[in-house]
């Protein structure tokens, strides 16, 4: 990993994920390659209840959904470790998108995170995008690491494919320091873009 600033790169590619927040500059492009993107094999597409009846059959837990009814939440364990998970509906009614949110201790962030990296890169190949960097005046090992993502100055994310053909996967340390992965298809991605532009078309 070759370490650097370019924070202008990283900027374009949050808005382009603005539900996301990420960050030291290890940037590294994947070749492009068409992969298939989903948690446990389940394919997208599926009504909730097809959904949930698949990943209790995996051995989670169904936990309930939101008030909005946008998305379910299970729970149960990943990779040894204690996770939630949300399944996202579009409005046409199927699973589109899914987090896995790892319950890591914040001190562990970097070491679940680099764990994961290593493995999702195993099975999808090199991110397109990988993200690692501190911005000033924090840097790695300085003592500070919790303040930095705290405040913003510490970003760790990588992104595999972000298509319209593909959909994409994230993997994330957020600003309260635990560890995300999310998982989006195709469909997801053009179900966001098409209620922005129908949203912009109100101004």
């Amino acid at each position: 990993m070759l370490v650097g600033s370019g924070a202008k790169g990283f900027a374009s590619l949050w808005l382009r994920k603005s539900c996301i927040t990420i960050g030291l500059i290890v940037s590294v492009s994947g070749a492009a390659c068409a992969r298939d993107f989903t948690f446990g094999g389940i394919r997208w597409g599926q009504s909730p209840e097809r959904f949930k009846t698949q990943m209790i059959a995996k051995g989670y837990t169904f936990s309930g959904w939101s008030e909005s009814h946008h998305y379910l939440n299970c729970d149960g364990t990943i990779d040894n470790k204690d996770a939630t998970f949300a399944a996202y509906v579009t409005p046409a009614g199927t699973v589109e998108k899914f987090l896995c949110i790892i319950k890591n201790d914040s001190n562990d962030a970097m070491d679940v995170f680099n764990e994961l990296h290593g493995k999702l890169i195993t099975k999808y190949g090199m991110p397109t995008h990988d993200y690692h960097f501190f911005s000033p005046p924090y840097e790695a090992g300085d003592g500070y690491e919790e303040t930095a993502f705290a405040v913003g100055k510490a970003h760790f994310a990588s992104f595999w494919d972000d298509t319209d053909e593909e959909g994409g996967l994230t993997l994330e340390i957020t600003k309260e320091m635990r560890v995300d992965i999310v998982y989006e298809s195709a469909a997801w991605v053009k179900s966001v873009d098409a209620r922005r532009d129908a949203s912009s078309t109100d101004l």
